[in-house]
């Protein structure tokens, strides 16, 4: 209930705000260490290396500032939630800046597989990297733009469409 008080309230004090919903989820692993891409599922290359997440998520833009929520799959198709927050410049048609977050994933999941979990430990895997996006669609106060997030260990692509409020 809070949340949609604060999104009725947010356009009467803000000139720049976003409601964003984003699908898709391309991933592509930076590393490879010991063949371990081999054990990931839903792959789209021989390697291994690239696969579908499955990534569902909603997010409010406010300025330069990106929350969002989400739900997808991991690397080796198993359930996980999170939550970013981005801070994000424009420069020219591109908005991008830091990212940070996290989210949680089943750790024993992975072990079971073979392969050590990137974790911190308890499932939570954090997200800390640099986030670019461009509208590639706009009509009217709706549109659609392409995401992309790039940390140490992965590349993440994804589409959201929104609405400026």
């Amino acid at each position: 209930m809070k949340l949609f008080l604060l999104i009725l309230l947010f356009p009467l004090v803000s000139s720049a705000l976003s409601l964003e919903n984003t699908f898709g989820g391309l991933t592509y692993h930076l590393w490879n260490g010991d063949g371990v891409a081999e054990k990931y599922s839903n792959k789209l290359n021989s390697e291994g290396t690239l696969i579908f997440t499955g990534l569902i998520g909603i997010g409010l833009s406010e300025d330069h500032e990106t929350y969002r929520i989400f739900m997808g799959q991991n690397s080796i198709a198993d359930i996980i939630y999170g939550a970013t927050y981005s801070y994000t410049w424009k420069i020219g048609p591109v908005k991008a800046g830091p990212i940070l977050g996290a989210y949680v994933q089943n750790d024993n999941n992975f072990r079971a597989k073979g392969i050590t979990p990137f974790s911190l430990g308890w499932g939570i895997v954090p997200i800390i990297g640099i986030e670019a996006s461009i509208k590639v669609l706009t009509f009217g106060d709706n549109y659609i733009r392409l995401n992309t997030i790039i940390t140490p260990v992965l590349v993440n692509e994804t589409l959201s469409l929104g609405v400026d409020l």
